[in-house]
């Protein structure tokens, strides 16, 4: 059990026992926290040794971290605490140490807890604070080795990270310029300083359950690990059918749930160094019956042992997935924590820029030095060329003054030796020769002198034009700078909005695409339709002929099938009159026929006979006939039915 990953647990309870900030705590305060956190981690120590360690009354933060290394985190490996559980032993030296630092963390704030909620104006609840702290010491700084510094304090670039993506879940603009005039003030951050910070300047007029949500956001991000979360549209591996899907995904695997409650598990995707996401595109041309499966914004994940097809809600969100998943599988190969190899990479990307900054800071002082020593160089330049006009100045003078004493000299001469001029005229030209030449070099040296003093100018005006190009020159790079970052932001956000609207252009040719060819086949089903219907049109007043030809030949075969009932009628009565037995055996009824007796027709002339017996005989042929006739029209009627 390291004890890098507890030294800024104890570090906040040693300073909040530390009331009066003199570095050291009575033993008898560290006995208590020693004692508590021996019997969490399940080891028998009431800190009694502290009395034998060290002489003096109170012990300093380091000396008390050496005994907590060597009398309880080194007692862990000989006392093991999760050997009488089954079950706890097969969690592996990762996830107990991870145990371990949640015990130690519930003893720490039970300590340091009244230092950190007695405050003024909350708006953060209690709980929502023990989540911020453990954030806190998970993004703590540390040293190149990964050590974490003391005192416990938080980067002011991490700060802004963490606050950044605070007000991005509340909804609130970041104020990078508010921001940045603090931090160049205060470089680092306690945690008291961090939770004012993201108290009174990001979360006025907040409710404390809208802070808690968004912090329960940013504790699932950054302490369990949630690389992103969201509702996508998952395909059904047995039926080709879509359903709205909660998914979560982890630095190894990407897991589904029914919603956002995380109660109901429908699958996992296991991820490693060899799976991968796939875009996928909607085809132009898709059949009627496959509709379903025209969904946009598609993608496929294949993990270790199966793939799912998942449609994102937009394109910006299909990204961002697909470019979480792609650093989720690119993390799978190596260990620890993924947010925590984030802040490392975030660290060192800071430390080079700083280390950058102070380079470009240190050559910009090594060439302020340079000029100032060439400025200095030629300051020195001008003094000693002054010094040397001045010596010239002083040398003309000389001579002039001399000058001027011959001169007089001369003067009294002449006076004196006026009387004597003819004699002395050779003496008197030459003394006017002299003269001339000393008059010369009197000139010679005045323009000796002017020449200096000009040079005196030309030099004075380079200095002020060294110092106007040096000002420019600090003025041209600064200028530079700006521009540069401006041209730098100016083409991040270039190349994000072309990225966009290229996204944007390649979905609406595809939607034009498919509304167009939605637009032919309906087109052309129409025509289909049209056709179709025009047929049956036809057909159907064809029928209506033949129903109507029907009609008529139904109701001529009901015309004469009431005819042959009729017939039949007769007929049958005819025949039953026929099959009457002749003789006594039937009772004799009379007949209206008064020529008719019991031996038959009475015949009381020959004619009378004769017409009788003619009558007879057509009447028997008659029936014949109408037998005929009405089996005729049977069949006629049947046929006319069927019809």
């Amino acid at each position: 059990m390291a004890l890098n990953e507890k030294r800024t647990r104890l570090w906040h309870a040693f300073h909040s026992l530390d009331d009066s900030l003199t570095g050291s705590v009575p033993k008898s305060q560290l006995k208590v926290l020693t004692h508590n956190i021996a019997s969490i981690l399940g080891l028998q120590n009431d800190g009694s040794g502290l009395n034998e360690y060290m002489s003096t009354p109170t012990l300093t933060l380091n000396e008390y971290l050496y005994y907590m290394q060597v009398e309880v985190f080194d007692c862990i490996k000989e006392n093991d605490t999760f050997g009488s559980n089954d079950r706890l032993d097969k969690i592996d030296k990762e996830d107990r140490n991870k145990i371990d630092i949640d015990k130690v963390d519930d003893v720490c704030w039970m300590i340091c807890k009244r230092k950190y909620l007695n405050r003024e104006n909350r708006i953060i609840l209690d709980e929502d604070v023990l989540k911020l702290w453990k954030i806190f010491n998970f993004l703590a700084e540390t040293d190149e080795e990964g050590k974490v510094l003391l005192p416990v304090v938080m980067d002011s670039q991490e700060v802004a990270c963490l606050g950044e993506k605070y007000t991005q879940i509340i909804g609130r603009p970041w104020k990078t310029k508010e921001f940045d005039s603090v931090a160049d003030e205060i470089n680092t951050f306690y945690f008291q300083q961090m939770l004012n910070f993201l108290e009174t300047w990001c979360s006025l007029g907040l409710s404390g359950l809208d802070v808690g949500l968004a912090i329960k956001e940013l504790y699932e991000e950054i302490i369990c690990d949630v690389i992103k979360k969201g509702f996508l549209t998952k395909k059904g591996q047995a039926f080709a059918n879509w359903k709205d899907r909660w998914f979560v995904l982890l630095p190894t695997v990407l897991s589904y749930y029914v919603s956002s409650d995380l109660k109901e598990c429908k699958g996992e995707i296991k991820l490693d160094s060899f799976s991968k996401v796939e875009r996928l595109r909607v085809h132009t041309v898709m059949p009627i019956s496959n509709k379903s499966l025209a969904k946009a914004n598609r993608f496929v994940v294949k993990g270790v042992d199966r793939s799912i097809e998942i449609s994102a809600p937009d394109i910006r969100t299909k990204n961002a997935w697909i470019r979480a998943i792609e650093s989720a599988i690119a993390y799978c190969s190596q260990t620890g924590s993924y947010q925590k190899a984030a802040f490392k990479q975030r660290k060192q990307a800071r430390d080079a820029l700083r280390n950058e900054l102070q380079k470009q800071e240190k050559k910009k002082h090594e060439e302020e030095e340079n000029v100032k020593r060439e400025r200095e160089d030629l300051q020195r330049r001008l003094t000693e060329k002054e010094s040397r006009l001045k010596e010239v100045n002083e040398m003309g003078e000389k001579k002039r003054l001399i000058l001027e004493e011959k001169l007089k000299e001369g003067e009294d001469r002449r006076k004196r030796e006026e009387e004597k001029l003819n004699e002395h005229q050779r003496q008197l030209e030459q003394e006017k020769l002299a003269r001339a030449e000393a008059e010369l070099r009197f000139e010679e040296e005045a323009r000796l002198r002017e020449a200096e003093q000009q040079r005196l100018r030309e030099l004075e005006d380079l200095q002020k034009q060294l110092e106007e190009r040096l000002e420019a020159e600090s003025r041209a790079k600064r200028d530079e700078e700006i521009v540069r970052t401006l041209q730098s932001r100016l083409l991040e956000e270039e190349f994000q909005k072309r990225e966009m609207l290229e996204n944007i252009q390649v979905a609406i040719e595809e939607s034009l695409a498919s509304e167009r060819q939605k637009r032919e086949n309906l087109e052309e089903e129409r025509q289909e339709q049209e056709m179709i219907m025009e047929e049956e049109r036809k057909k159907l007043e064809a029928l209506e002929l033949e129903r109507k030809a029907t009609d008529e030949k139904l109701q001529n075969a009901i015309v004469k099938l009431a005819e042959a009932e009729r017939e039949k009628k007769k007929t049958q009565s005819k025949l039953k009159a026929r099959e009457k037995p002749i003789g006594l055996a039937r009772c004799i009824q009379p007949e209206p026929n008064p020529h008719i007796t019991h031996r038959g027709l009475g015949a009381f002339s020959e004619l009378e006979f004769q017409k009788k017996r003619s009558a007879g005989v057509q009447e028997s042929e008659s029936g014949d006939d109408l037998n005929d006739g009405s089996f005729n029209n049977n069949e006629h009627a049947d046929s006319g039915v069927d019809a």
